[in-house]
């Protein structure tokens, strides 16, 4: 019996397949319906013997030459080919739309396009295995991470889950300035927080509070997307302390995995040597693909991004 290819059938259906193979947040349907406060989804599933063996989740995006679509961790499925027939098969979506062309950033290698002249996703990032006791955990990290959280243990730092979402703010806000990085907007992170399964985590000293991140729980995988640290403090080495109890508290939450969320050496070095410290795996996803519908704005687009990228 061939692939049968459809739109999104079973939701639960769809995040169990992604759940039991580690498939990505990014393509759960979960995901999918956060994003689609902000921007219009598409979901595509192949199936075989009744059965979901594939699934690809793309998003319109916006930019100065019109609409194109963006799978992000996607297409998944165990089967290259069954990836590609889903990426083929997205055309008809795009030829309804208008949008000029496709571009998956994948989890999984996909030889379909051609390769990508920008990315959006961190292409590295570092994934911890958190099924361990405690000492066990702390025993994969650096020498001085370890000493760093040693020490943050002796200061009467408070780690706990919290609603305060404003305190995070102004904190991304200080690090936004600092690191000079892009910070999505307020409205974004709150609802982030009110519509999926994201928790928001803090470290504080009585109540002020010294670092935060928001985590995103799917599968057995919980996965740091944002993170802050107010520098002033940086002697009590609260981030250590908060990334050690994330690791905790995760674990005991049910997950294995913990995904760092992007290294980078030379956009990021302290921060990437930072989450280094904490030992794991470092995980280099597949180029990404561009597919190209309407050639003329296609390469208008591509040579404005190269040229972007060459006077940076």
């Amino acid at each position: 019996m061939g692939l049968e290819i459809d739109y999104l059938r079973s939701r639960e259906e769809w995040d169990s397949f992604l759940e039991e193979n580690e498939g990505s947040f990014m393509q759960s349907v979960q995901w999918g319906n956060f994003k689609e406060l902000y921007q219009r989804a598409w979901r595509i599933e192949a199936r075989e013997g009744g059965k979901i063996s594939g699934v690809c989740q793309l998003f319109e995006e916006k930019n100065l030459f019109g609409s194109f679509l963006y799978v992000p961790h996607g297409p998944f499925a165990r089967e290259k080919e069954t990836r590609e027939l889903l990426l083929s098969k997205v055309k008809n979506v795009v030829q309804e739309k208008g949008s000029f062309f496709l571009r998956t950033e994948p989890a999984q290698e996909v030889f379909f396009g051609k390769r990508a002249v920008s990315r959006f996703q961190p292409q590295k990032t570092i994934v911890n295995d958190i099924s361990k006791e405690d000492e066990e955990i702390l025993a994969d990290f650096s020498s001085s991470t370890r000493y760093n959280v040693r020490r943050a243990q002796k200061k009467e730092l408070l780690f706990e889950q919290s609603q305060d979402i404003d305190s995070f703010l102004n904190l991304l806000e200080k690090t936004k300035q600092r690191k000079s990085f892009f910070a999505f907007p307020q409205d974004y992170l709150k609802k982030l927080l009110e519509k999926t399964s994201a928790e928001l985590y803090v470290v504080k000293k009585k109540k002020k509070v010294l670092a935060a991140s928001i985590v995103f729980f799917f599968g057995n995988t919980a996965t740091s997307l944002f993170s802050a640290t107010d520098h002033e403090y940086k002697k009590l080495k609260a981030p250590n302390l908060l990334r050690f109890e994330l690791f905790k508290r995760a674990r005991d939450k049910g997950c294995k995995r913990f995904d760092g969320w992007g290294i980078d050496d030379q956009k990021f070095p302290g921060v990437s040597s930072f989450k280094r410290g904490f030992g794991g795996n470092e995980v280099v996803y597949p180029e990404g693909r561009d597919i190209p519908y309407n050639n003329l704005r296609y390469f208008c687009y591509s040579t404005a991004v190269k040229i972007k990228n060459h006077i940076r």
